[in-house]
């Protein structure tokens, strides 16, 4: 696995500008929600912290359930009929 993991490169990371140390390698996709939802998150020098989650009425548990950022800092968005994000309301909120 380190072989590979430091293959970079040939695993694509290349194709999306990534770097093996920007990478975080996880079992799936629960605990790669649950990291991503972290409000501490860590990033790089300059960037800012998440401060504001949007989701989806329909998220899978794991990020419905991963109340990590206090309540006011939690949007829901509504589901379209079809069963995916209303990104015209998406749009309309992060336009105001």
């Amino acid at each position: 696995m380190r072989g590979a993991y430091r293959e970079g490169p040939a695993n694509g990371w290349a194709l999306v500008g990534a770097e093996p140390r920007h990478v975080v390698l996880t079992s799936g996709g629960t605990e790669a929600n649950m990291i991503a939802l972290t409000p501490a998150l860590e990033t790089s020098p300059g960037q800012e912290t998440v401060s504001t989650v949007n989701r989806v009425a329909i998220e899978h548990l794991s990020v419905r359930g991963g109340e990590r950022f206090p309540a006011p800092a939690v949007e829901e968005l509504s589901a379209t009929q079809e069963g995916v994000a209303d990104l015209g309301e998406l749009d309309r909120r992060l336009r105001n």
